[in-house]
């Protein structure tokens, strides 16, 4: 598998890279590529100096469920985000905005939901224009988060009911310590019928 700069850049960290493992056993990695044409906000707002300088987000699919509990068209259980954040994402000086940490915590929860109907979509279990969203997001702040530093946001699914997906997530530092957690409730999305 070819990696995107982002890729490379937490491959070199010893830490993330441990973390990662052999990329070409990870079932979903994103970004794959460099297109401009999506993810707009946080590809290129939020890509100034010393802002949001590289993310990525990585999954292996989860083995079927021993407990009985059924994941649907969900392939993907668990997803990890890694986020290497500059100083100019401060709210303080050397302490990350709180507004900052909700939207990591939208793109760690959303992707793991959009992941899943991406995999549904490929497999053919939903229609290819269907799509996953935020409905709600809450978020505790427990600890100051400082930066400059790379963060660690991992989200799992802990509810599948119809439509709507209830998922966990927390915000993490390189040595496992919780900062932040919350909730993320997502719905997918389905095209509406066409009128004749």
């Amino acid at each position: 598998m070819s990696a995107s700069p982002d890729v490379n850049h937490f491959l070199s960290i010893p830490w993330c890279a441990s973390l990662i493992g052999d990329i070409d056993k990870l079932d979903y990695i994103y970004p794959q590529d460099e297109n401009p044409d999506i993810d707009l906000f946080h590809r290129r707002l939020l890509r100034v100096d010393n802002g949001m300088n590289a993310f990525m987000n990585f999954a292996k699919r989860a083995p079927q469920p021993t407990d009985g509990s059924d994941l649907g068209i969900f392939a993907i259980r668990e997803m990890t985000l890694l986020v290497d954040v500059g100083v100019n994402v401060s709210g303080w000086e050397g302490v990350c905005h709180g507004g900052f940490t909700s939207f990591l915590f939208d793109i760690a929860g959303g992707w793991l939901g959009q992941a899943n109907v991406m995999q549904a979509i490929a497999d053919g279990k939903i229609l290819p224009t269907s799509g996953s969203m935020t409905k709600k997001l809450e978020v505790e702040y427990l600890a100051p988060v400082l930066v400059p530093r790379v963060l660690m946001l991992k989200s799992k699914i802990i509810k599948i009911e119809g439509r709507d997906i209830d998922i966990g997530i927390t915000l993490e530092d390189e040595r496992g310590k919780i900062l932040s957690r919350g909730r993320l409730a997502s719905i997918i999305t389905q095209p509406k019928k066409a009128r004749i």
